[in-house]
């Protein structure tokens, strides 16, 4: 019994130990593994409309025109979050991305498709001028089609925060905008812009695989129409 004791403590210890070493080894600065994500098909096609940069029309439904110019894919060094580091292990997803800037407002919208730790994710971003924090992030994880919660930019606290709320997603069969039908459209609803954007906010996004955005509803009730 003496034995068998004296074997639990040192195997107590040992791991103890293991743990200790593992815990100093993540608090050096030589503790930097970092893991690449690369998106697989079919994902890898997305956004195929815009191989090239385009000029994309949009009209309001209160009879403003727009034009969102130099809209295309970027694949390296996409413009979209980072999955947050897990331990030592720090991530650099690959994907791509579509930003779109109107000219009527300051702000720019980003849609893309990225490899996350848990699968590929759709994320939209809207954005009050570029290369700014976004005022919030909607996260849709294509393989289980269930949303991810809202990520928003606190300016009080200059961090970025979690809404309780989860968004609405839908897919739609079909959608017809501006006299043209496309098929598997995802319908996203920001629950954080609904209840504290500005009335120019976007609240509801259309999404298109191969065309991108497709349509926005603002929080002031105006839609907006994409003809890419």
């Amino acid at each position: 019994m003496g034995a068998l004791l004296t074997g639990l403590r040192r195997g107590s210890l040992g791991l103890l130990l293991t743990l200790s070493l593992s815990a100093l080894r993540c608090g050096r600065d030589d503790c930097n593994d970092v893991q690449i994500l690369q998106l697989a098909a079919p994902y890898t096609s997305y956004f195929g409309r815009f191989q090239s940069a385009r000029v994309v029309p949009a009209s309001s439904s209160s009879g403003l025109t727009d034009s969102y110019t130099d809209v295309y894919v970027a694949t390296y060094g996409a413009a979209f979050p980072m999955p947050e580091p897990r331990g030592c292990t720090s991530y650099q997803s690959l994907g791509r991305s579509l930003r779109y800037r109107p000219s009527l407002y300051h702000r720019s919208f980003v849609v893309s498709v990225a490899q996350y730790p848990n699968g590929p994710m759709l994320i939209v971003e809207e954005q009050l001028s570029p290369g700014a924090n976004s005022t919030s992030e909607l996260y849709y994880r294509l393989a289980e089609q269930r949303p991810d919660p809202v990520q928003y930019y606190d300016p009080a606290t200059q961090r970025t925060e979690q809404y309780a709320d989860l968004p609405d997603a839908q897919t739609l069969l079909s959608l017809t905008v501006a006299g043209r039908s496309y098929q598997q459209v995802l319908r996203l609803t920001n629950p954080y812009a609904a209840r504290n954007g500005a009335a120019s906010a976007a609240v509801v996004y259309y999404v298109s695989p191969e065309y991108g955005l497709l349509r926005f509803e603002q929080r002031d009730g105006t839609v907006w129409d994409l003809t890419p």
